[in-house]
């Protein structure tokens, strides 16, 4: 894939397209379009032009919003909480990095967190905006929905991977930790399981808690899973669980010192 080359202009615009045609408003497919061109560009590729297809059909059942906006639910000026009524979070997030760079210059820190955000893509693109601005910021998600972790020691799936992002400025280059509580990502499970490729290590287990590098795991009964950071070798510190029923987004902006 790294010698493939595109056409970014002509990337962005079929991206576009395509989204526009599932019935998504122009200003936000041209939004998250350009985001998902900008993260094939850093070499993420699960998550970049990759994820059209699962985004249109999502837009064409209906558990993707095509049109509208958010709900500020509360506002106290440097801390907000938002309903994002299922918006696509490459252009949801982009907003309240919009808003929360302006408060986080006013109050010195700016937190915005965001119930019923659809999928945010990659946190490393999304936290440039903020870095880009000579800002520090820390984003989290979590997924309740999307039960694919079993606890260290477990069986059941019962744990989203819970990715968390933290950026700064810095001198040339901004310093983006993008990472998750699980060894792997979702996007780069399915990646492999398309193509039928296996992982270097044993980063799932299968049914009966046996340590595997297939994929294909996830798709038997009973059914496996990935595994916690550290997988079966060397363990995980600890976790926790929430009863939330929906996506949300947690992210902390402040004034660079």
């Amino acid at each position: 894939m790294a010698d493939v080359k595109l056409d970014r202009t002509a990337l962005q615009r079929l991206n576009q397209s395509l989204l526009e045609a599932a019935k998504m408003d122009t200003d936000k497919a041209a939004i998250v379009a350009e985001l998902l061109v900008q993260t094939d560009e850093i070499g993420v590729w699960t998550h970049g032009t990759a994820m059209v297809p699962n985004y249109v059909a999502e837009l064409e059942a209906g558990t993707m919003a095509t049109t509208g906006g958010y709900e500020v639910l509360k506002d106290t000026g440097p801390a907000m909480v938002w309903d994002g009524q299922y918006q696509h979070g490459l252009w949801l997030i982009p907003e309240a990095i919009k808003i929360g760079t302006a408060r986080a210059r006013k109050y010195g820190i700016s937190t915005i967190a965001v119930k019923q955000s659809h999928h945010i893509g990659c946190l490393a693109v999304l936290m440039r905006l903020v870095t880009d601005a000579g800002l520090v910021c820390i984003i989290t998600t979590s997924d309740p929905g999307g039960a694919w972790v079993a606890p260290f020691g477990g069986l059941d799936p019962v744990f989203t991977p819970n990715p968390i992002g933290v950026g700064y400025p810095a001198a040339g280059a901004p310093v983006l930790i993008d990472t998750c509580a699980s060894i792997t990502t979702v996007s780069k499970l399915r990646d492999y399981a398309d193509s039928g490729r296996k992982f270097d290590a044993n980063w799932l287990q299968d049914g009966h808690g046996q340590p595997s590098n297939d994929p294909a795991v996830v798709n038997q009964t009973p059914k496996g899973t990935l595994l916690p950071t550290g997988g079966q070798d060397h363990g995980h510190k600890g976790y926790a669980a929430d009863d939330m029923d929906a996506s949300a987004v947690f992210g902390a902006i402040f004034q660079y010192p």
